[in-house]
């Protein structure tokens, strides 16, 4: 509840460590905050980390499909089977 910011002020100023406790608070608060954002950030990386390390893979098979859209058109002594076997890609 204290990093929503729903918390009870009523009755911490009349308390004899009143200085105390509202340090204590605002500690807590900075903390999570602090700790919440640093998980969004953890994750937000995480996933830029995933997207950006398999970009090539999906770029050279886009290029292989738009390449094997193109093999009807090629004049040569190519039969239909010897055609398409040289667009074979293998991924790790």
């Amino acid at each position: 509840m204290l990093s929503l910011g729903e918390f009870d002020l009523d009755n911490i100023a009349s308390g004899p460590q009143g200085g105390l406790v509202y340090f204590f608070f605002f500690l807590a608060t900075f903390f999570t905050q602090v700790t919440a954002l640093n998980m969004i950030i953890a994750i937000m990386g995480d996933t830029y980390g995933k997207v950006s390390e398999s970009s090539q893979k999906h770029s050279r098979q886009m290029k292989i499909s738009l390449m094997s859209g193109y093999v009807s058109l090629i004049d040569g002594e190519f039969s239909d089977v010897e055609k398409d076997s040289f667009l074979v890609m293998i991924t790790p």
